[in-house]
């Protein structure tokens, strides 16, 4: 009959071969045992816990918890819990997004007449959150180029002893910048974005900072940060007859188990060209999330999802 209003990691404290619960004043005590159907709500929020991709853990302790409470399993049980964890995980994820919009203990907020953007304590304090608004066109100037064109410019250097990428999205225009002022910048979505698949331990580069160029009330352009990504795209991994038929096989697994856990959150690449698909030595990552969008209508999945597989298969 007791129930955890808080349900969280940080709740319980191991010690001496027990655990015990905390924070009692988010518990709820009951004079009857707690409802199977409200027991499996509070599974779902502490299963939130586990590394969104891996279910299997999950359906593994789903079992336990069912031969704890004598409750027999059921195929389609199983997976109407698995989808509430995916749907309660959701929901602390876009609580988690606006908590990287202000100042924390992992997190900057610059805010000036002319700029403003986030940066992440780990690499940029505050002297740097101040001058490096400023001074960034500069850096950029002495960075290797890997993309020139007229919506963004893209070069890779070294910033406070981190390889890192930074990208500029130009100023286009009045009615350009009327519209993203009223939208978000590109970087900051792009900021949102990496944190998101971060989160779902969909693996991308991580996003460093954002930094917001306004003149007057209107933004002029915008800049995203993220870290160096070391390996080769997937077309050049795939056409390299070095590498042996059964590694690159493998490698297409794990893409597709990506893509898979995309879509389990609803989630699509939007530009899934081969040169947005990184192999690494630890297994491939997602780059450039311009284009990357949540989706709450599922006809717009399906369609968004076809439109990656075909780009990614295209590709091939």
């Amino acid at each position: 009959g007791v129930l955890q209003k808080d349900m969280h990691l940080g709740n319980f404290l191991c010690a001496d071969n027990q655990i015990y619960i905390l924070d009692p004043a988010q518990i709820k005590f009951n004079d009857q045992p707690v409802a199977v159907k409200t027991g499996l709500r509070q599974l779902a929020m502490l299963c939130v816990n586990w590394p969104a991709n891996d279910e299997l853990q999950m359906d593994s302790f789903i079992r336990k918890y069912f031969a704890v409470r004598g409750l027999t399993t059921r195929p389609w049980l199983t997976e109407s819990i698995l989808r509430m964890i995916r749907a309660e995980r959701t929901r602390i994820l876009a609580r988690s997004l606006k908590k990287t919009l202000r100042t924390s203990k992992r997190y900057l907020a610059l805010k000036t007449k002319t700029f403003r953007g986030m940066f992440v304590k780990e690499l940029f304090d505050a002297r740097h959150a101040t001058e490096l608004p400023s001074q960034i066109d500069l850096w950029m100037s002495r960075g290797k180029i890997l993309k020139r064109g007229n919506t963004c410019f893209v070069v890779g250097l070294e910033l406070n002893g981190k390889t890192v990428v930074v990208k500029r999205y130009n100023h286009k225009g009045f009615w350009h910048s009327l519209r993203q002022t009223i939208r978000g910048s590109r970087a900051k979505r792009c900021w949102l974005h990496g944190h998101r698949l971060n989160w779902l331990n969909i693996p991308t580069a991580a996003p460093l900072a954002f930094i917001e160029k306004r003149k007057g009330l209107l933004l002029y352009c915008s800049y995203i940060i993220t870290e160096w990504v070391d390996g080769r795209k997937l077309d050049d991994y795939l056409r390299d007859v070095a590498i042996p038929e059964e590694q690159q096989i493998e490698m297409m697994t794990q893409v597709e188990q990506i893509l898979q856990q995309m879509e389990l959150y609803r989630i699509t690449h939007g530009d899934l060209k081969r040169a947005n698909i990184i192999i690494t030595d630890h297994g491939p990552v997602m780059i450039d999330l311009d284009s990357l969008t949540f989706h709450r209508l599922g006809f717009l999945l399906c369609y968004y999802r076809r439109t990656d597989i075909a780009q990614i298969t295209d590709s091939l």
